[in-house]
């Protein structure tokens, strides 16, 4: 909405018009939409499964990462769809392969040679899937900071907002570790 703001209308006047566009103007975007939706139910699944307890509940967490695996896929659409695949390939394939063996692997459970004690796997790649991104956002921002050339001009606030998200969702997937050991299912709830 700040990169079409049009100086002839009043302030917002273009912003349904701008939203409506932007979750569902072509399949990138309704994949983009629909990676997002199915995240924020994820986040709630998440929510529920953590509320007042220092470990969850196992069966939400995992239906979490699940859903949050179904979001990886749309994210790795969309952004195959807006001609990232470098990005689809490693944020989206790391992500969605990440969530899907933390949906379906026990803690504890030794995964081919890996010791069973070490960091789990799954969500290591879930943790990784973000470095791509982070780098991506964060040239971006610098470029659009220093008024760069690096493909098409954008406006600062599209990078910033995704180096701050992704940072803080690098931030819940260090939380998400303390589910993946061995007795998290196993021990009583917190209060």
């Amino acid at each position: 909405m700040l990169v079409s703001y049009d100086l002839n209308h009043l302030p917002w006047a273009g912003a349904p018009a701008a939203i409506s566009h932007y979750l569902t103007g072509n399949f990138a975007a309704i994949a983009m939409t629909s990676a997002t939706a199915i995240f924020f139910a994820s986040g709630e699944v998440y929510h529920r499964a953590w509320k007042g307890r220092f470990k969850p509940r196992e069966k939400l967490n995992r239906l979490g990462d699940f859903l949050s695996g179904v979001g990886a896929v749309c994210l790795g659409l969309a952004l195959f769809e807006l001609g990232h695949p470098l990005l689809a390939l490693t944020s989206g394939l790391l992500h969605c392969v990440g969530k899907f063996g933390s949906a379906f692997h026990r803690p504890g459970v030794q995964i081919l040679n890996l010791p069973a004690s070490g960091p789990d796997p799954f969500r290591t790649m879930v943790l990784l899937s973000r470095l791509p991104a982070i780098i991506a956002a964060g040239t971006g921002f610098l470029a659009s900071l220093f008024k760069a050339q690096i493909g098409q001009p954008q406006h600062w606030s599209m990078p910033a907002s995704l180096l701050v998200c992704y940072l803080l969702w690098s931030w819940a997937d260090l939380l998400l570790f303390r589910s993946s050991k061995p007795d998290a299912a196993h021990e009583p709830a917190a209060g």
